[in-house]
Order: C-alpha cells, then structure tokens, then sequence
C-alpha cells in the first residue's frame, strides 16, 4: 500500500467525467460515511456534513447550479461556465460538504 504522502504526491484530478463506475453506489456512501468520520478534525470537532447526491438529486444540484449562475455570470462569458457545469453534471453523482456552524459556535 502507498504510504500518505505518495498518495498525496502523486494524486490526480480526473476532469473527464462520467456516469460509468465500477462499484455499487450504496459503497461510494458507505466510503464517504466512514471517511468522514475518520478524517482529523480541528480539536476533533466533527463539524462536517456532507450530502451524497445521485441519480436525479444529482442532476438537480446541476441544474439549480447553471440557472444560480446564470444571474450573476454576464451572457457572453457564460459559454465557459456552462462547459464547466456539463463536465461536472456528467459525473455519476456530486458530493457537497458543509461545516455544521452550531458545532464550530460552541467550540
């Protein structure tokens, strides 16, 4: 097995998404569940909180992101954000994480 800072070292993003995967979704939540607990936390907080969309909650997430941004991003530079949302929405799902704030407060 590598060591930590191999995989670290030699981590790379992958930007050419898509829906084929080769384990079972109920195994990337598990995964993330157990991940989440495990990471190091600030004075061990455990402030996180994550969604794990798939399917048709993922593609919404998308499609909320593109009709957010289309009011704020000015029409003739929007070519280049629309391109970035497509690669992501062709993804197989979309994990969002969150800090529970109430968590942080009372720290």
């Amino acid at each position: 097995m590598r060591s930590f800072q191999e995989s670290v070292i030699n981590r790379r993003t992958n930007y050419k998404l898509d829906k084929n995967i080769k384990v079972l979704p109920s195994e990337i939540v598990a995964a993330v569940e157990r991940l989440t607990k495990e990471v190091p936390t600030a004075f061990n907080l455990q402030s996180s909180r994550i969604v794990v969309a798939m399917g048709d909650h993922h593609q919404k997430i998308w499609d909320i992101t593109r009709a957010e941004l289309q009011k704020i991003v000015p029409a003739d530079k929007f070519s280049g954000t629309d391109a970035k949302l497509k690669g992501f929405e062709a993804g197989f799902g979309t994990i969002l994480f969150f800090d529970e704030m109430k968590t942080v407060e009372e720290m």
